[in-house]
């Protein structure tokens, strides 16, 4: 609880960095309460002092507190409500034990988090709200037409959406047009087009925007480099990619682009690629093995000198970790798609040492139940992490293709239904080889007694460990 106050009070001061953001919105993601608790702060904001800029107060209103939960229209609208009150008279100055109260705090924090939010985008600050709704909306790819996602990523790179600002991008994050991807040095991120094999590797010092793809794909490159392969595209819609000084139409092929304040360089690996300079109509036709040059003066072909292969960025290594289960009656237990393991003792535990890899995993289960109540009992542990099973995991009573992948999208299955802590219940402390501090719940469908086969799944991300010098 008290990291929680604490990040929740730098949110509020306008000071909290990226890496606290996107701890803060995964807190207040998965714990209700805590949710809960946010909110009210929100709303004790508002009554207390008053955001003086109609457009910032509008942006602060709707376009962060509304998507916290878009279900609360009536916490909303009295939000707004406290925001447009306006204070006609001067305060006494507090008392001292008065400046001491949470109330106090968050009142002298709102001018600052007034200068904050105008600073936001500037500064490139991820505030918590923003990295939720990244995540709401990566959920909802299809109605959001998402036209790619990321395949690869490493730490901190920031995806910029609009009036939504930035989130630190992962594994999967969807990206749409208008989206704006900056890697600082050391930072990469590769990410993939919908539907084909267009692979965009977006190398370090980049900024890259993704522009609509209706007509065909548009990137425009403000500088620095990326690396493209680029399938087969449709008739009719070259894929383009655009720089301050150059255009490059591209129909299949494999090429780099890269970009500084005085020109634009292309290198042809595979296929052919039209190139022209901003402004001119007459493009050079570059094959395979062939270098163009452009510039506010200059627009040349020369051959490609030949490079040797750059070594592909280094991927954080994985981290050791355990899984310990039991199921009344039997299970069958999966990772990131991947069975290992089975067993149909519920009274002995199973542990089985697992290699996670940094970033997105997924534990799937196949319960089922031989006769009276069933039940799961799980915990995940890696570094100084316990998971246990609990309400945040989702169950279903049937089991679709893929429902046990990485990839497999469990957003429409319900939350599965706590029934027992460890050492209560009808299972008591009767499962030998468990530890008797775990966090887990035994969880199943509402009704256990009645559902004979369930299939459950969690989603957890693992996070690269800082090394001792704070990298």
């Amino acid at each position: 609880m008290k990291r929680f106050e604490e990040l929740s009070t730098e949110f509020f001061d306008g000071s909290l960095d990226p890496r606290g953001s996107v701890e803060l919105g995964r807190i207040i993601e998965t714990d209700d309460e805590k949710l809960r608790t946010f909110t009210d702060m929100y709303r004790t904001h508002g009554a207390l002092s008053v955001i003086h800029d109609e457009q910032a107060r509008e942006m602060f209103a709707s376009s962060v507190v509304t998507d916290i939960r878009k279900n609360e229209q009536a916490f909303v609208g009295s939000v707004i409500g406290d925001l447009k009150k306006v204070e006609s008279t001067r305060r006494p100055a507090p008392s001292r034990r008065y400046r001491g109260t949470v109330r106090f705090r968050l009142k002298r924090s709102l001018s600052a988090l007034r200068r904050g939010l105008l600073r936001a985008a500037a500064a490139g600050v991820i505030i918590a709200a923003g990295w939720l709704l990244f995540r709401e909306h990566a959920d909802r790819s299809a109605e959001e037409s998402f036209v790619a996602h990321v395949r690869a990523t490493t730490p901190n790179v920031v995806v910029y959406r609009g009036e939504l600002g930035g989130a630190i991008a992962g594994a999967q994050t969807g990206l749409r047009p208008q989206d704006r991807i900056q890697t600082k040095k050391g930072e990469e991120l590769e990410f993939v087009y919908h539907g084909e094999a267009t692979i965009i590797a977006v190398r370090e010092a980049t900024t890259i925007d993704i522009g609509d793809a209706s007509e065909g794909k548009r990137l425009f490159v403000a500088d620095g480099r990326l690396d493209a392969t680029v399938a087969p595209q449709p008739p009719g819609k070259r894929m383009v990619v655009t720089t301050p000084h150059a255009v490059c139409e591209v129909v299949g092929t494999r090429f780099i682009v890269t970009v500084d304040p005085a020109s634009t360089r292309l290198d042809v690996l595979e296929g052919t690629v039209l190139f022209r300079r901003i402004g001119q109509d007459e493009s050079l036709r570059v094959a395979a093995g062939q270098r163009a040059l452009a510039s506010a003066a200059t627009l040349a072909l020369a051959p490609l000198a030949p490079q040797a292969p750059e070594p592909e960025p280094a991927l954080p290594a994985p981290v050791d970790g355990a899984i310990t289960i039991s199921c009344d009656n039997e299970y069958i237990l999966y990772l990131n798609g991947k069975e290992i393991g089975r067993g149909a003792n519920w009274q002995s535990a199973q542990t089985y040492e697992v290699t996670l890899p940094v970033g997105r995993n997924v534990i799937a289960v196949r319960g089922r139940d031989m006769g009276g109540v069933a039940a799961l009992l799980t915990e995940i542990r890696y570094d100084a992490h316990r998971i246990g099973t609990d309400r945040k995991w989702k169950i279903s009573l049937s089991a679709p293709q893929g429902w046990e992948k990485q990839d497999f999208s469990d957003t429409t299955w319900p939350r599965a239904t706590e029934h027992a802590l460890f050492g209560q219940g009808t299972w008591g402390s009767q499962v030998a080889g468990f530890p008797s501090d775990t966090p887990a719940r035994w969880i199943w469908a509402s009704n256990n007694e009645g559902t004979e086969e369930a299939y459950l799944r969690f989603t957890f991300d693992v996070e690269v460990k800082e090394t001792t010098d704070g990298r």
